[in-house]
């Protein structure tokens, strides 16, 4: 038994019907205060979505309100719109915390750190703390260096089991402090076919040729998604990922070239990627899902 057709992962969506503010509870406690939640943050310009939080003081018993405004500051400042977005600048918070959304714009660039600030400037049933309205942000740009710019937001293409082109967005993540012991040495590739699935990317910069690569590594000695609820079986399994070398699994690394722009990455053509899982009922190891002549173009 084979398991070549990839199954979708349900999410539950809450959903809220449509009503206007008027309709729910305003707090009315007395001493409630409103503050940002951290003085300053620094992401890079590759983080994709940013959650500011907010922070609610006090013991509530309705909805408080409040605006937030952008500001460019510093020497080099970030422009709104174009250097960042702000999904709402109206909040609205039930509980002791809330977030203003921003979303950074990798923009290929190398430049120095952009900087700018959120304010608080107007909170409705609730009092404002004028100490802590403002949280300043700095964007540190991802293009210096090889191992940050790889990271982000990528629209992966490859062939199914079938043969059929499949296309995707999926995620590059990787170590945010060069001190980290991962960086420039390890990569993860998140929501390849499966929305929970995070694969090893192996990072290698020749700067003898100027040269970058990836590699998908350590094959079958990690799970590429724990704990998948597969319909025809009543326990979760674990999926791993392998090369397929005709009815055999080799643990070679499959090579992705990094294209000298850093927007394309071309993987061994011909070369296929299972993913696998250990069926719980009878043990033996099953095919899920493959991926050959796999590409990744930068968003």
């Amino acid at each position: 038994m084979k398991y070549i057709k990839l199954l979708s992962l349900l999410v539950a969506v809450l959903f809220l019907g449509a009503c206007s503010d008027d309709d729910v509870k305003k707090n009315s406690a007395a001493d409630v205060t409103v503050s940002m939640g951290t003085a300053s943050i620094s992401p890079k310009e590759s983080a994709g979505v940013v959650s500011l939080p907010i922070k609610v003081e006090g013991p509530t018993n309705g909805m408080v309100s409040l605006t937030v405004e952008t500001r460019e500051v510093g020497s080099n400042p970030a422009v709104e719109n174009t250097h960042y977005y702000v999904t709402t600048k109206k909040i609205n918070i039930t509980g002791s915390e809330g977030y203003v959304e921003l979303d950074m714009v990798d923009d290929d660039v190398i430049n120095d750190p952009r900087t700018f600030e959120v304010t608080i400037v107007k909170v409705e049933h609730a009092k404002l703390n004028e100490a802590a309205k403002t949280t300043s942000v700095v964007i540190r740009d991802n293009d210096h260096e090889p191992y940050d710019r790889l990271q982000g937001n990528w629209r992966l293409t490859y062939k199914d089991y079938n043969g059929t082109v499949q296309r995707q967005r999926v995620t590059i993540t990787g170590a945010d402090d060069p001190s980290e012991y991962i960086y420039n040495k390890l990569l993860y590739i998140e929501g390849m076919l499966l929305e929970k699935s995070k694969a090893q990317l192996s990072f290698n910069f020749d700067t003898a040729n100027n040269t970058c690569y990836v590699s998908f590594t350590n094959f079958m000695k990690y799970n590429w998604v724990t704990g998948f609820e597969h319909p025809d079986f009543s326990k979760p399994i674990d999926i791993k990922l392998g090369r397929l070398e005709g009815n055999q699994i080799s643990q070679s690394p499959v090579e992705g070239v990094v294209q000298e722009d850093f927007k394309t990455i071309k993987f061994e053509e011909g070369v296929t990627i299972g993913a696998l899982f250990t069926d719980p009922d009878d043990g033996q190891l099953r095919l899920i899902g493959a991926m050959s002549d796999i590409v990744l173009t930068k968003e």
